[in-house]
Order: C-alpha cells, then structure tokens, then sequence
C-alpha cells in the first residue's frame, strides 16, 4: 500500500477476503488511515534521504567546479566550460543538465560576491590603516608639541618664579624681622609696664606711710592741747584779774 491507493480500493480489496468478512465499515476506515499515516511516514523518510544524497552529490559537483572558477563571471556560459569536466566521476553522479547549469551559475554568483566582500574589506582596511596613520602622526606631533611648549612653559615659569623666589624670600626675612622686633618691643613694653606698675605700688605704699605718720602727728598734738587747756584757763583767769 502507497499513497496513491485509494480508500474504495483498500475497501475492495479487504472485502474480497473471506477474512475480513466479520469487520465492519468504521474498522475498515480506521486500518486504512493507520495505513496511510505509516506510508507516508515512510514517504517522508525515503525524501529526505534523497535530498541527503542529492546535497552530497551537488557539494562533489561544486567542489569540482571552484578550483577553476577564479576566471569565470556573469558572461560566462557553462557550455564554454563544460567539457573540462566530462570525464570527472562528479560531473557524471549529477544526471541532469539542468541541475549542472543551477550548481554552475549558484557558484559563479557566490565567488563574485566573495570577490567584491574581500575588495570591500580591503579598501576599508585600508582607509581605516590611512586613518590610523594620520591619527598617530597627528598625535606624534600634538605630543611633541605639547613637549616643547611645556618645555617652554617650565622655562618661563622657572625664569619668572626666580625674581618671584627672590621677592617671597625678602618678604618672609622682613617679616621674620618685624616678628622679632615686634617681640622685642613686646617684651620691652611688659618690662616697662612692671616698673610702672612697681614704682606706683611704692608710691602708693609710700604715701600710706606719710598718711599713717600725719595722723599720729596729729593724735599726738590733739593730745598735748588738752594736757595744756587748763594751765591756759588758769594763766587767762589771772590776768583778767590783774586787769581788775
């Protein structure tokens, strides 16, 4: 049984038998499509095994035909080429003519693009060296002079830092002087403000002395006043008698 058997025929011939004779129609339908589905299983299986050798026989043709394709393009006819090849086992486990003259245009069509890829990639390679040249002879002499003007600029600096230098140095010994004196005269003011400060402590201390002095001076003839007060009443008192 094959694809191409029909379900009355499969009908037929299964009734024919004597066999079969207690099956009904629904069983007959059934057994037919399990037939079916394993021929064409097997259909499917005998296909890809043919394009399997198919492929090899067509990868033998065009390895065949590459080595001396190097020459071929677009205008080129397999007739013109056709008879190198006759001879080969390849060119010969490939029957048909038309399948020869596919392979033949399929491969010139591929080493032309091939041809143009590597020219492509090559001229861009080489823009892309040309641009890499330019960029690192650009960069060499941005870097050299970058080099010199630091040179020049370190140069500058340096002749311009030196008065600078000179300028700051001055600047650091008078203030190291001014500190110094300022220091001096610090001190020299703290020393003269103590002998002030001393002097009118002996001043104020001399001063207590003379005041505690006047003061007993004074106690002292307050004293002798009243001890001579009556003697004076008395020598009064006399003369104002006398007067009498």
């Amino acid at each position: 049984m094959d694809l191409s058997t029909t379900f009355e025929d499969f009908a037929s011939t299964v009734t024919t038998d004597k066999r079969s004779q207690a099956l009904d129609a629904g069983n007959i339908k059934l057994t037919y499509r399990t037939l079916m589905e394993k021929a064409e299983a097997r259909e499917k299986e005998r296909i890809k095994d043919e394009q399997r050798k198919q492929k090899k026989v067509e990868d033998a043709f065009r390895r065949m035909l590459k080595p001396h394709g190097a020459d071929w393009t677009q205008e080129t006819k397999w007739e013109s080429v056709r008879g190198q090849f006759e001879r080969e086992s390849a060119f010969n486990a490939v029957p048909i003519e038309a399948d020869r003259v596919r392979i033949f245009s399929e491969l010139v069509s591929q080493l032309e693009e091939a041809c143009l890829h590597s020219s492509s990639s090559a001229f861009k390679k080489s823009k892309k060296t040309k641009k890499h040249s330019r960029r690192s002879r650009s960069r060499s002499d941005s870097e050299s002079g970058g080099d010199t003007s630091r040179r020049r600029e370190s140069r500058k600096r340096s002749r311009s830092a030196s008065p600078d230098s000179k300028s700051q140095d001055k600047k650091r010994n008078y203030r190291r002087r001014s500190g110094s004196r300022s220091a001096s005269d610090d001190s020299d003011r703290d020393s003269r403000s103590k002998k002030k400060r001393s002097r009118s402590r002996s001043t104020t201390r001399d001063q207590d002395d003379k005041n505690k002095k006047h003061k007993k001076k004074s106690k002292k003839s307050k004293k002798s006043s009243k001890q001579q007060s009556p003697v004076d009443d008395r020598k009064r008192k006399g003369k104002e008698k006398d007067k009498v």
